[in-house]
């Protein structure tokens, strides 16, 4: 848990619901991605089951996989939810169709109009064919762990043992993440 949004876990009808802290990756490089993830971000929050709790600032990444010649623009938001992470993860399937994704069409860490993963949320440990959590590739990946530290460097990664900072700090990826003046 991290100490930052521990208090903000309260919430639904009564307010009286505890929901658990859910962390999601946002990245993309084609035309529009700014107002891309704030639509992005709209969409997740008008389900009922989740409230977001804070987001990091932006950053200009390098591509990954060298697949795209275009660099990515990536966040990370906070959020809680009071539902199951196969339901969080129908939901940014969705809200990623509904602003133009098509993973039919996409190569592997290729240009993408929106990339919405479920990093970690809970406690929950699922290694299951299409949902991982926590993400399996984060900890190999700066353009994810330096939002994600900027968010919550104290959030222990479940199953990692470690915190998200220690994450960053051991991590092997040398690509360029340029913090840019804006935020989500």
């Amino acid at each position: 848990m991290s100490r930052a949004f521990a208090s903000q876990l309260q919430f639904g009808p009564s307010h009286g619901v505890s929901a658990e802290l859910l962390f999601v990756g946002l990245g993309g490089n084609r035309e529009g991605t700014l107002q891309t993830f704030a639509r992005a971000r709209e969409l997740i929050t008008a389900h009922r089951e989740i409230r977001l709790l804070g987001t990091s600032p932006l950053y200009r990444t390098d591509p990954w996989g060298g697949k795209s010649v275009e660099p990515f623009t990536n966040a990370v938001m906070a959020l809680g939810t009071t539902t199951d992470p196969h339901h969080v993860l129908d939901i940014l399937m969705a809200v990623e169709h509904a602003l133009g994704r098509r993973r039919e069409n996409e190569t592997r860490w290729g240009s993408r109009t929106l990339d919405l993963d479920l990093l970690a949320q809970g406690e929950w440990q699922i290694s299951r064919p299409g949902l991982q959590i926590p993400h399996p590739r984060a900890y190999l990946r700066k353009f994810v762990l330096v939002p994600w530290a900027d968010l919550a460097a104290d959030y222990e990664v479940p199953g990692a043992g470690q915190t998200v900072a220690a994450l960053l700090e051991a991590c092997p990826d040398d690509s360029r993440v340029e913090r840019l003046d804006a935020t989500l």
